[in-house]
């Protein structure tokens, strides 16, 4: 139980950021906004699948539990990514 309530928060976490990657895509190039969502999905897809095996094998190697414990520091990454983005963009502006 606590492991799929784990799953789906981990989940959720995961499918929060697509429609950001979207919207900063479309930003970043205004005049092919369907081609910039486009490759953010299709680009998206790939860490995703590469993630989804990783901590997969992990579990299988070792337990459930201790391949969850290996992703927490994964949404302290794109916090800072954002941070480091929106400095690169106000420095550019």
């Amino acid at each position: 139980m606590l492991g799929t309530a784990a799953l789906l928060f981990f989940g959720l976490l995961i499918g929060v950021s697509n429609p950001i990657a979207i919207l900063m895509a479309q930003e970043a190039w205004p005049q092919g906004v369907g081609l910039a969502a486009a490759l953010a999905i299709g680009i998206g897809a790939l860490p995703s699948g590469i993630g989804a095996w990783t901590i997969g094998r992990l579990a299988d190697q070792t337990s459930l539990g201790y391949a969850f414990s290996t992703v927490t520091w994964v949404p302290l990454i794109s916090v800072v990514a954002i941070v480091a983005y929106r400095f690169v963009r106000v420095s550019a502006d």
